[in-house]
C-alpha cells in the first residue's frame, strides 16, 4: 500500500481475474462508501486500487487495511 496526498493505492499482482474482482469490489464500495472515489487501473503486471477521499475518510479506510 502506498499513500498519496489525497489517495491510498493498493497494488495486486495482475493475475487471472484480479482486475475483474477489484472492479466488483470498487462498485460495491461506491454504493456503500460514497465519501470516497474507488478506481481500478492496470499498471503493467499490477492492478491498482486507488481510493481518493478527504483526510478523515482515508484514515478510516487505511485502518481497514491495517495501515496507520
Amino acid at each position: 500500500m502506498a499513500r498519496e496526498a489525497d489517495a491510498l493505492l493498493v497494488a495486486y499482482p495482475a493475475g487471472r481475474g484480479v482486475r475483474e474482482e477489484l472492479e466488483v469490489l470498487a462498485a460495491a464500495e461506491r454504493r456503500c462508501c460514497s465519501f470516497a472515489q474507488w478506481e481500478v487501473e492496470q499498471d503493467g503486471d499490477r492492478v491498482i486500487l486507488r481510493i481518493r477521499s478527504h483526510a478523515h475518510g482515508l484514515a478510516a479506510i487505511a485502518s481497514l487495511f491495517g495501515v496507520e
